[in-house]
C-alpha cells in the first residue's frame, strides 16, 4: 500500500514539474532579456514569422535557376597579421557583437520579428519548414532558447 502511495505521488509532482517546464513568454518579454529564458523550453506567443527556406522562394518555384556562390580561382596567398591588442588610455569604440547564424545541416534559418528591433538566431527543421506558408504568417512557437548560438524551434502553431 505504501509502494502504490509513493508512486502516485512520484506521478503526481511529476506531471506538476512537466506541465511547468514551458513557459508561456509574450515577444516584449523575450524581447527585453532573452537571457532570461536561456536554456529553458519556452512558448513565444504571437511573433511574425517568416522561413528562409530555399524550397519555398519564388525563384526556385518558377522554375529560375538560382544564383551561383562565388568561388575563388587561382592562387590564394594568406599574410598572417598580428592580433591588435587595446591601447590602455585611449579611446575606444564600442562594438556591437554580430551574431553568426549557421545552421547546422537539415536546418533553415527563420526570421522572427521581435520588437524593439532585436536580432536574434532563430532555426527550424527542414522537415517542419516545408509543411509551413512560405510567407510571413503570425504563429506561437515553441523553442529551445540559447543566446549565445542559436534559438531551435521544436514547434509551430499558425495562428489565424
Amino acid at each position: 500500500m505504501m509502494k502504490r502511495l509513493l508512486l502516485f505521488t512520484l506521478g503526481i509532482v511529476g506531471l506538476f514539474n512537466f506541465a511547468q517546464a514551458q513557459l508561456i513568454v509574450s515577444a516584449t518579454e523575450f524581447a527585453r532579456n532573452p537571457a532570461l529564458y536561456n536554456g529553458r523550453t519556452i512558448i513565444l506567443t504571437g511573433v511574425e514569422v517568416t522561413i528562409n527556406n530555399p524550397s519555398n522562394t519564388a525563384n526556385v518555384a518558377s522554375g529560375a535557376i538560382a544564383p551561383a556562390i562565388a568561388t575563388m580561382s587561382g592562387p590564394v596567398t594568406i599574410s598572417p597579421v598580428a592580433p591588435t591588442r587595446p591601447q590602455i588610455g585611449g579611446s575606444t569604440t564600442p562594438t556591437t557583437a554580430v551574431q553568426r547564424c549557421n545552421p547546422p545541416n537539415g536546418w533553415y534559418t527563420t526570421d522572427v520579428e521581435l520588437p524593439n528591433g532585436l536580432k536574434q538566431c532563430f532555426v527550424i527543421y527542414d522537415k517542419m519548414a516545408n509543411t509551413l506558408p512560405p510567407t510571413t504568417f503570425n504563429a506561437d512557437l515553441t523553442l529551445r532558447v540559447d543566446t549565445r548560438l542559436m534559438h531551435r524551434i521544436t514547434r509551430v502553431k499558425v495562428n489565424p
